[in-house]
Order: structure tokens, then sequence, then C-alpha cells
């Protein structure tokens, strides 16, 4: 088996797996693997809003080369769809909903949670765990961090 380059310590079991599959080894099979940390999305009565984050703990800022890939890849297609209205299944039924793409962010703390770092940053820009949960919340733009007006939820 091959091991990976990196540590495994901490992956999810089958992450772990998957790292020593050789049947799965990226340099033979041109295979890129990444996990999209959080998909936020707030479904209103004629749109549906979604962002990307990936968070990052303990200060790292860096994003690894596959993960980026796979979010280019998502921000591709959600560009692709943003503004149409599309017929989607949500709660048990079809609806039709316009797309509202609101990007890929990334969060990065000092600690391991919002509650245990002295410091965040939210796409480079210093931010506050109130200001976090409202822009997770879509009261503020995660593109702007300004208010956004939208319906209350039902």
């Amino acid at each position: 088996m091959t091991e990976p380059l990196y540590q495994i310590q901490g992956f999810s079991d089958f992450a772990q797996w998957r790292n020593k599959n050789i049947g799965l080894d990226s340099r033979n099979f041109g295979l890129t693997v990444g996990d999209v940390d959080q998909i936020f999305f707030y479904d209103e009565s004629e749109q549906w809003m979604v962002m990307f984050l990936e968070v990052k703990s303990r200060g790292k800022k860096t994003v690894e080369t596959s993960q980026k890939n796979i979010y280019l890849l998502l921000d591709s297609v959600f560009r692709t769809v943003a503004g149409k209205v599309l017929p989607l299944k949500l709660w048990g039924k079809i609806v039709d909903r316009k797309i509202r793409y609101m990007g890929r962010h990334l969060l990065v703390m000092s600690g391991t949670r919002p509650d245990n770092s002295e410091w965040m940053l939210w796409d480079g820009k210093p931010t506050t765990e109130q200001e976090l949960v409202r822009t997770l919340r879509f009261e503020l733009d995660p593109n702007t961090l300004r208010p956004l007006k939208l319906r209350p939820v039902r």
C-alpha cells in the first residue's frame, strides 16, 4: 500500500481507508478527492441562497491545491446556474427557486471554534463571532459583510 505524503490522523475512518488504498492512489489513477467543509443554504419562497465555506483552525491560512480545485469546480457550476430559476426537490416536493450564489469563502480561526478563538478572519478580514453568526444566517452579505434584506424564515 502507498502511504500518503501527509498525515491522516484526525481524518474519518473512510478517509484513512481511502488514503491507504492503492487502488485509489491519485498518482496512478488521476483522482482528486477533497471535502467541502460547510455548505450553507437559505430557502426563501422565491430563491435559494448558497455559499461554500472552507474552515481552517489554529491559524492555518493555506488551502491545499486539491481543495482549491474542488472549490473552483463547485464555484464554476454554481456561477453557471446563478440567477436561473430551477425546479428543485426541496422538503419532499418539487419547487421553483432562483439560485442566488453567494460564493466560496474562507474562515480562519486562531483556535478550533469561534468561541475559543482569540481572532477570526473571514476572507482575510477580521470578524467577530456575532458577525460570523449573522453572515452564516445570510443577514450579512458574505461578500461585502453589509446587511442583506431577507424575508423572515418560515
